[in-house]
């Protein structure tokens, strides 16, 4: 039983861990491309930029069929129910 929990928990930790990282590099890119230096580019590159920027106006999150994302507020529910499940086995 602890096994399975064990192997259940560090999944779960992997699976959100990337799940924030990609979260986390969606907006780094849009904050890189805030910083680009526009004003120095002819006009096809900025409507490249502009086009780029409303695209990643929100950053990309992996979900669980829509119910919620992958990422460290998942993770955190993850660890309280294994520590819950935890608790109550080892009481009973």
């Amino acid at each position: 039983m602890y096994g399975v929990l064990v192997i259940a928990g560090s999944e779960h930790f992997v699976v959100n861990y990337y799940g924030q990282m990609i979260s986390d590099a969606c907006e780094n890119f849009y904050s890189e491309l805030t910083r680009c230096p526009w004003y120095y580019w002819d006009k096809r590159n900025r409507s490249i930029l502009q086009m780029l920027l409303n695209a990643s106006k929100t950053p990309f999150e992996i979900s669980c069929y829509g119910l919620s994302e992958l990422g460290f507020p998942l993770l955190l529910k993850g660890i309280r129910f294994c520590y819950t499940l935890f608790a109550l086995v080892k009481k009973f």
